[in-house]
């Protein structure tokens, strides 16, 4: 989680930031957060590496944010996110900073700033040229050839095995009517002799088994069904693991739910997300209470079934 700084560390912060702001201000005429919270972090000494591991993020979103590159950012509720763990960190004013972030992506300047971004990328200069697309056509039909050579010679390979093994086939077919025939005979011989002898005599001499049991099924089913479920409200990225086997990474999009797979030794479940508030839990059915606020970075939360009954929440 994010490291907290002294009162005093936080005003010389944000003092220097303001005097930087204005150098800024006068050099390029717009406020770019990212270049703001660079500067502040090389004064302090800390790399971008050691801003992510503390505060669990991605040191290539790092790198994004401070080159004002917010499109490579999972989506616009994590961007925010980012942005104020980023500031608080640094001893900002995260209210100031997002104020300023969010005038920035929607002004004239950060439009400008993207379209340079598309230009320095050659964007509109991967479309493949002409002698491309033929060198592509040419292999692509030499592949064809190739493959359609050998699967005809395969084909050709295997008809003699085949045309054998329906010969097979039918000397077993035969062979196995003829056993039928044999069969049937012999059991309408054994027939005609039966009906000779006295059946009240046959029935009082034989035992007629009690064929009216049956196995019973297991009364107790077991409940294969996880009892705790997840469901967003807001896109959220999270991961979750039992033990050393993981469950579910990724993005959560708005509206879709997880259900927990069942587990026989009653292992609890551990969270990581990115997006706390994004996130409601849900034991058998009911719900219980979100996992956190919006944009809040949550890591080794606990989800046991009844622990979250008893506290009506994490």
């Amino acid at each position: 989680m994010v490291e907290n700084f002294n009162k005093k560390d936080s005003l010389e912060s944000v003092g220097s930031l303001k005097q930087e702001n204005f150098e800024i201000a006068e050099a390029d005429k717009e406020y770019l957060v990212g270049d703001m919270l660079k500067k502040v972090r090389t004064k302090k000494g800390l790399s971008s590496e050691e801003v992510a591991k503390r505060l669990c993020i991605k040191q290539s979103y790092i790198e994004l944010i401070e080159s004002n590159v917010y499109g490579g950012l999972p989506g616009e509720a994590y961007a925010l996110g980012f942005v104020k763990s980023y500031s608080v960190m640094l001893g900002l004013d995260e209210s100031e900073m997002l104020s300023l972030y969010k005038k920035e992506i929607s002004s004239k300047s950060y439009l400008n700033h993207k379209k340079r971004e598309m230009e320095e990328l050659g964007m509109g200069s991967m479309m493949p040229k002409f002698g491309m697309l033929l060198i592509s056509l040419v292999v692509l039909v030499v592949a064809y050839c190739v493959w359609y050579t050998f699967t005809i010679k395969d084909k050709s390979d295997e008809t003699p095995s085949y045309a054998e093994e329906i010969v097979e086939t039918v000397e077993e077919n035969k062979q196995e009517n003829t056993n039928t025939e044999t069969h049937d005979l012999a059991d309408s011989l054994l027939l005609e002799s039966l009906e000779k002898v006295d059946l009240q005599n046959v029935l009082s001499e034989t035992t007629i088994p009690d064929v009216s049991t049956t196995p019973k099924k297991d009364e107790k089913e077991v409940n294969k069904k996880g009892r705790i479920s997840l469901k967003s409200v807001d896109d959220a990225w999270m991961k979750l693991s039992r033990g050393r086997e993981t469950l579910f990474s990724g993005m959560l999009k708005k509206n879709e739910s997880y259900e927990i797979p069942y587990s026989s030794n009653d292992e609890a479940v551990i969270m990581d997300t990115g997006n706390a508030g994004g996130i409601e839990i849900y034991v058998d059915g009911k719900l219980i209470n979100k996992a956190g606020v919006l944009s809040e970075v949550k890591r080794g939360v606990i989800l046991d079934a009844s622990s979250l009954i008893e506290k009506k929440g994490l």
